[in-house]
């Protein structure tokens, strides 16, 4: 997933148009939400620069001085007397006037592919002037309704409690409303929807239905499969159960996933089919999630200011449809006080994981037992035998020894 649409983010950190967004969306936000009576007209926030940004994103987990406690009270949506005054202070922005007219011609050049070598000026001032009439046209109407938009859905996720921090939060809601193509969620939806075809046709042509065709072959006394499944991994291992299931395979699966970004709604209907046998779990607890920067390292880090947690946190705050999306591998949507703690799927998940067998395993989790063991702090490296992270770079994973272990011992118990 990401070598696949690293180079659209790239894009986007070099759009000025994308930091000045999060600086003005923050700001709007901090000074409706901060303190009982805050205005939106207000600025509350020093202006957040990539230093700023970079420093939220290297640890911190959130922009340097601001405390989100208690927003939810506050976080209601712009009132009528709030807007005017704020469509005013956009509408003259100088700042983000330029940065909207850049980016209309950056989008223009990319879509053109480049300027016609025999036409340069003229195509320059078509450019030119093709751009000062969206921004004359569009920033009091469409850009502006969508700037204020933004403020308002980033209020209400922090009443509903679905937020994930002002940064976070903030950068979701502008990549949704502004960037949704180029961050690539019709990618990640095209993926899943592969993952779905694999199983649904011939054997001849569809992987999918050739193994599970082969494992309808398998005798089943004194044999079980072991299937694992990383990230969108997990996806293909419950559509496997799932196809297993409706073809009457005998033979015995059991399943390991880690670092699930399969949602609780495939995990909670693969679960009700009774297709799972033997299952364990294994994910970053949400405190080493949350400060798992998604592009750390990234170009040196040039772009470790993009997004300041996971992949999975960018799953369930952007590429999937709704917001704040429960995912099996993400420990805050087992926890009770969730805000969407109710809905079926996500307690059916919840329930299952916290199962007296040691389903749901927690990196990091120290045991002599590696079958229960987990020392990853990134995502990526449940998916290598040895760690790269910076903080444990070079040694074993443990949960990939675990699943050796599994394969030759079985899954065992944690009581």
């Amino acid at each position: 997933m990401l070598e696949v649409v690293s180079g659209h983010w790239k894009a986007i950190v070099d759009d000025t148009l994308y930091q000045i967004l999060i600086d003005r969306v923050a700001g709007a936000v901090h000074a409706k939400a901060s303190k009982p009576g805050g205005k939106a007209t207000e600025r509350t926030l020093r202006n957040l620069d990539i230093p700023t940004l970079r420093e939220s994103a290297r640890g911190r987990g959130e922009i340097p001085g601001v405390d989100t406690t208690g927003w939810a009270k506050n976080s209601t949506r712009l009132t009528r007397e709030e807007r005017p005054g704020l469509k005013h202070k956009v509408k003259h922005d100088a700042e983000l006037r330029a940065a909207l007219k850049s980016s209309a011609r950056k989008r223009l050049e990319r879509r053109t592919g480049g300027t016609p070598s025999g036409l340069e000026k003229a195509w320059q001032a078509l450019i030119s002037f093709f751009n000062d009439l969206c921004i004359a046209l569009g920033l009091s109407a469409g850009v502006l309704a969508r700037i204020l938009g933004t403020i308002d859905r980033v209020l209400e996720r922090f009443r509903l409690g679905s937020d994930h921090g002002l940064h976070a939060t903030v950068v979701e809601e502008v990549l949704r409303d502004f960037y949704l193509t180029d961050v690539g969620a019709a990618v990640w939806q095209q993926m899943k929807t592969d993952i779905g075809d694999a199983f649904a046709g011939d054997p001849e042509t569809c992987f999918g239905s050739a193994l599970v065709q082969e494992l309808g072959r398998l005798d089943p006394k004194g044999k079980r499969v072991l299937v694992v499944g990383h990230s969108a991994g997990a996806i293909y291992a419950c559509a496997l159960l799932q196809a297993v299931h409706a073809a009457g395979v005998q033979v015995p699966i059991d399943t390991v996933l880690l670092a699930a970004a399969a949602r609780d709604e495939l995990l909670a209907s693969t679960l009700t089919l009774g297709a799972v046998g033997d299952f364990r779990s294994f994910a970053l607890n949400d405190t080493l999630e949350r400060a798992d920067v998604l592009l750390n390292g990234v170009l040196d880090n040039a772009l470790d200011w993009f997004y300041p947690m996971s992949l999975l946190y960018l799953i369930s705050g952007v590429l999937e449809p709704d917001v704040d999306a429960p995912l099996v591998g993400m420990q805050r949507f087992t926890d009770p006080e969730w805000w969407g703690a109710g809905q079926p799927a996500v307690t059916q998940v919840a329930e299952f994981l916290k199962g007296s067998t040691g389903r749901a395993i927690w990196s990091v989790a120290n045991s002599d037992d590696l079958r229960f063991a987990a020392n990853a702090e990134d995502h990526g490296d449940f998916g290598h035998p040895t760690l790269t992270f910076e903080k444990t770079n070079g040694q074993p994973n443990r949960s990939i020894q675990g699943v050796v272990a599994m394969a030759s011992r079985g899954f065992g118990s944690s009581n």
